[in-house]
């Protein structure tokens, strides 16, 4: 069986590769909080302006009905000027109409002047027709006086009407600016705060879309910090730990491909269990410690007895089976690391250590 490279490499790179997903996780979790407080932020500001919103609106039904009175007002003046025009116009034709009058009245004291009292009186048939012609330019007199009074009024009536409507008229102008102003000012304010609120909507919407999708990777970080969690676990606990020659590893069990409770003992190089050594030339130096205490070999190394049987498939035994007693302890050969630490197909439990100098043992059918 293959071992592609160093396990414990792999370990440590699979170590790597998880620390630094954590560490994308604590940075997206940081960048979720940092995005979230701004969503948190845009939100109050976004709430304020809708406060701000809603006391201008407020503001816009006081001024709509300042601006309706204001209607009216405009609406009233307009039927003034209106009235004062056609007070102007008969004022005019009343002036038009005493200055005819006077006129008349004026031509007709003129021929009636123009006759000698004496004459009235040597021709007249009556005293009473001489009384009635005294009367008579007396009365003109008094109507020319009546008329010039008339006059005079209607003229001094019209300035003032004409006073009046001019004032009325100023006023009008006033009004209507005002009018004009308030209503440019009220939707300038409603359109600078429906955009500054359109405004921070939109940045709420993409703040909130940033924080799902941030959410959305951390998720897959996640997922994939389990997937490695379960890749790590599935290799052994122990994976990665330190082991001194001669600490207990395991029990003597019979787990695997096995013909009864013994340990498997298999020496290789290179990461590579078709690359076996004969575990006596180790075992038998300075090098190894014997992995059980006064086991009894079970099976040599190499094309033994059992493996011409067809056992292997025509391939050498590619270890030692040795055994002491069902749950002996099994102790580590040499210093090194755990690469590997689970259940290993046909050696059922097994520990893989490497020793460094391109130099592993493997450990298998060890007790659960």
């Amino acid at each position: 069986m293959l071992i592609p490279y160093n396990v414990f490499a792999a370990r440590l790179d699979l170590q790597n590769l998880l620390d630094s997903l954590l560490k994308r996780k604590d940075d997206q979790l940081q960048k979720i909080q940092q995005v979230r407080q701004e969503r948190q932020k845009q939100e109050g500001k976004a709430e304020q302006l809708n406060d701000q919103i809603a006391v201008t609106n407020r503001q816009i039904g006081t001024l709509t009905g300042e601006i309706t009175a204001l209607d009216e007002k405009l609406d009233n003046t307009r039927e003034e000027i209106n009235l004062q025009n056609e007070k102007i116009g008969l004022l005019e034709k009343k002036i038009v109409f005493f200055k005819d009058k006077l006129g008349k009245t004026l031509s007709l004291l003129y021929r009636a002047s123009r006759r000698n009292l004496m004459e009235v009186v040597i021709t007249a048939v009556s005293f009473s027709e001489v009384a009635n012609e005294v009367q008579y330019s007396g009365n003109l007199s008094s109507e020319i006086g009546s008329s010039i009074r008339g006059l005079d009024d209607s003229k001094q009536e019209l300035e003032e009407a004409r006073n009046d409507l001019r004032e009325l008229e100023d006023e009008y102008a006033t009004d209507l600016n005002q009018q004009k102003i308030q209503k440019q000012g009220l939707e300038s304010q409603k359109r600078y705060k429906a955009l500054l609120l359109a405004r921070t909507q939109s940045e709420v919407r993409q703040l909130k879309k940033q924080e799902l999708d941030l959410a959305s990777r951390e998720k897959e970080v996640e997922n994939e910090i389990t997937r490695l969690i379960a890749i790590y676990r599935s290799q052994g606990e122990r994976v990665g730990r330190p082991i001194k020659k001669g600490e207990v590893i395991g029990y003597q069990g019979n787990t695997g491909y096995s013909t009864g409770s013994h340990l498997h003992f298999t020496v290789f190089i290179d990461g590579d269990l078709r690359k076996t050594r004969n575990p006596n030339d180790y075992l038998n130096s300075d090098t190894f410690f014997y992995p059980l205490k006064n086991p009894i070999i079970t099976q040599g190394y190499g094309m033994t007895a059992f493996a011409r049987s067809g056992a292997y498939r025509g391939k050498p035994h590619n270890g030692i089976d040795m055994a002491s007693y069902p749950g002996a302890p099994i102790t580590a050969a040499a210093d090194g690391t755990i690469i590997l630490d689970k259940y290993f197909g046909g050696y059922g439990n097994a520990i893989i250590i490497d020793h460094g100098n391109n130099l592993f043992t493997l450990y298998g059918h060890m007790a659960k």
